[in-house]
Parts: C-alpha cells; structure tokens; sequence
C-alpha cells in the first residue's frame, strides 16, 4: 500500500466516490491532502520559496517577471514610468518653456494649448511607447507647476509660447535604417504576351509550372491562367508516375 508523501498516511488501493469505484493505486497524495478532481499535478511535499527581495525599495514579493527578477512589481513601474518621462522632457527641451525651470522631474507638466484637440492625458499614457505621444506632446508646451497653474488662472498666454517654440522646436521624425532602403525591390518586368497555344500545350506535358513560370519571369498561378484561357488540359495528380512506368502516354500534338 502506498503513503501519502505529505502526510505519510496509508493511500487505500479503491475507494467510492459518488457512487462509482475510484482507484488511487498511482496517486502520490491522500484524499485529505489532495482531494479527488482538484487536478492537483504539483509536488506538495516539496517546500518552495518563491519570494524575492526587490533591489529598488528593499520589500520582500512573491515571484517575480522572468527579465526583473530583482525588482517588484511596483518598482518596474515607477522605473518605466520615469523613463517615458525622462524621454518627453528631453523631446520638449527638459525645461519650463516660461521661467526655464529645470530642477525636479515631478514638476514638470504638459499643458495642452488647445483642449479641443486633447486626445488623452499624457500621464495616463507613459507605460506605452514613447513613439506613441509624440503626436500628442507636439500638442503640448513643457512647464513647470507653478507656471502651469498661472496658465490656467489666466495670468500667462499659452498659445503665445507655443506659436514662439513652433518656429524653433523641429517636428519629430523617425530616422530611416539604411537596411530598410536596401530591402525595398525594384519592380519586376513581366512579359506583357503569353505564349502561343501549341508552344505552351507541349511545355505542360514535359515540365512543371513552376519550371515554366521561370523561363517566362512570371508564377505558377499564371501559367495555371494561361492554360484556362487556352483551354489546355494539364497532367493531373499521379499521372507523371503513371507516364514514368508506362501506364499512360503523353498526349501527341
């Protein structure tokens, strides 16, 4: 009779559950530590520690992302969050566009000049790629916290800055990898006349499409084409191996 390998308990060869005979001849846990149908595949018996302490703010957390072991949760987003950040201060200048502020990332705010054409919040948006608020942050002047709210006590002219850093900000452009420019083909010359009736009946009982597509510069599927506006009946499957052992003759043209 087996043991339970948590409880060391004798495990019965059959019990009845429900009604019905259940064997438990191979299972490695009592009905007590494991009950019946909980499809409990994982090792009981084995103690596993699977809390970590995070590098950043020293709280002990339970598992783990397999790229950021060493960091919690919380961390990794406090982390990704001030690296957005850091990348749209440095696109808008890393300064407050009136008093030219630069001491505290914290205290930096996005004003939108024209609120109609707000489409979100750029705090709402910095887990997602920096590429994603570069149409938004054009939208948008750098200010600092005090001058931000001077803004909207009506005490400075937002549209008056903006309408200043347009002539000296440049719009933000994706650069373009040389390795792009060389993968972009050329198009290809096909031939504009498909060949005659007789040239092209012969070739399909003597090669494949694909070998035929070749010599003419064009696929398969117009070769295929060809032959339905001909009419032309090409060999069908097995009669290659048919013709090869003599079972059945090309046709004569």
């Amino acid at each position: 009779m087996r043991k339970c390998l948590l409880c060391e308990n004798n495990i019965p060869h059959s019990v009845y559950i429900d009604g019905k005979q259940r064997f438990l001849s191979k299972r490695n846990y009592c009905l007590e530590c494991s009950p019946f149908g909980k499809r409990n595949t994982k090792q009981l018996h084995i103690e596993k520690d699977h809390k970590r302490v995070c590098s950043m703010c020293g709280i002990e957390y339970q598992g783990g992302h397999h790229k950021h072991k060493d960091r919690c949760g919380n961390c990794r987003s406090v982390f990704y969050r001030k690296k957005t950040k850091q990348q749209a201060l440095d696109y808008k200048g890393s300064m407050c566009s009136v008093c030219g502020y630069d001491k505290c990332m914290g205290a930096m705010h996005f004003h939108h000049v024209y609120p109609d054409d707000k489409k979100f919040t750029i705090a709402s948006y910095m887990f997602n790629k920096f590429d994603s608020l570069v149409e938004e942050l054009e939208k948008c002047i750098l200010v600092c916290s005090n001058c931000h709210s001077e803004i909207h006590a009506g005490l400075i002219d937002a549209i008056e800055i903006y309408e200043k850093q347009q002539k000296i900000f440049t719009k933000y452009t994706t650069p373009i990898k040389e390795e792009k420019i060389k993968q972009i083909k050329q198009p290809i010359e096909r031939p504009t006349k498909r060949p005659e009736k007789e040239i092209l009946e012969k070739l399909v009982w003597e090669t494949s499409c694909v070998k035929i597509g070749e010599m003419y510069g064009v696929s398969d599927n117009a070769v295929n084409k060809w032959c339905k506006f001909y009419e032309i009946k090409k060999p069908g499957r097995g009669d290659w191996e048919k013709i090869k052992y003599g079972k059945l003759d090309k046709p004569e043209f």
